[in-house]
C-alpha cells in the first residue's frame, strides 16, 4: 500500500510548520496540523492515489484523522470489495 504517498502530501501540502515530522498517530485535527478543509483535501487525494471513491459517508473524522486511521480506512475499503490497493 502506498500509504507513504499520503504522508508526503499531508507534509508538503497541509503542514505549515515544514519542521514537523509527521508520525503515523499524530491526529491532524486535534494536533491543529490540518483543518476541516485539509481533511476533504486529504479525500481528493486518497481517491486519486489509490483510484477508488470516497462514499460521502465515509468522510469523518474516524476514518481520516491521522496516518494509521487512513490506512485502516482503506484496508477494510480494499476488503470490502476484494481487492488489493
Amino acid at each position: 500500500m502506498k500509504i507513504e504517498n499520503v504522508r508526503e502530501f499531508v507534509q508538503e501540502n497541509l503542514i505549515k510548520n515544514k519542521g514537523v515530522a509527521l508520525q503515523e498517530n499524530d491526529d491532524w485535527l486535534a494536533n491543529g496540523l490540518v483543518d476541516s478543509i485539509g481533511i476533504i483535501q486529504i479525500v481528493s487525494f486518497v481517491e486519486r492515489e489509490f483510484k477508488t471513491a470516497v462514499p460521502e459517508e465515509d468522510v469523518t473524522v474516524d476514518n481520516f484523522k491521522s496516518l494509521k486511521d487512513v490506512a485502516k480506512y482503506l484496508e477494510r475499503r480494499k476488503l470490502s470489495r476484494g481487492q488489493s490497493a
